[in-house]
């Protein structure tokens, strides 16, 4: 197991990377530093994971290039609303079947999604500005 993305080596940037179960990720927390600074990644899934809170600067050296971000099966319980700042190609977030249970107010702030999927979470709560830009 791997508590890095650094640890696992790529010989060619990818495109496309998916971790299922705990392959990769042993972290309740997707931490800061856990994609350095070179990784190039247009579609990250992560599914079946324990991860329960992403670092607000989880996904900053992703930025450039992202495109969709899957985390499906967890056990996220909020939207991290700092974590997703400064995605402008994100286009699709998938947070399927994770224990969110508040929407709160800019919660996808700067975002230009064409899809997201929210479903099997106990959304009890969602703010009248969730979307606002």
């Amino acid at each position: 197991m791997f508590d890095t993305f650094q640890e696992k080596k790529f010989k060619e940037p990818d495109q496309r990377y998916t971790v299922d179960g705990d392959i990769l990720i042993t972290h309740v927390k997707l931490p800061k530093h856990f994609f350095p600074d070179s990784t190039i990644i247009k579609h990250l899934q992560i599914s079946q994971s324990n991860i329960q809170e992403l670092h607000d600067d989880c996904l900053l050296p992703l930025k450039p290039h992202l495109e969709s971000f899957s985390l499906v099966s967890g056990r996220l319980k909020e939207i991290p609303q700092k974590a997703f700042k400064g995605l402008n190609k994100l286009i699709a977030l998938d947070l399927e079947a994770n224990a969110i249970v508040d929407l709160p107010s800019y919660s996808f702030y700067g975002l230009h999604l064409i899809k997201l999927n929210m479903k099997g979470n106990q959304i009890q709560k969602v703010s009248d500005k969730v979307n606002t830009k």
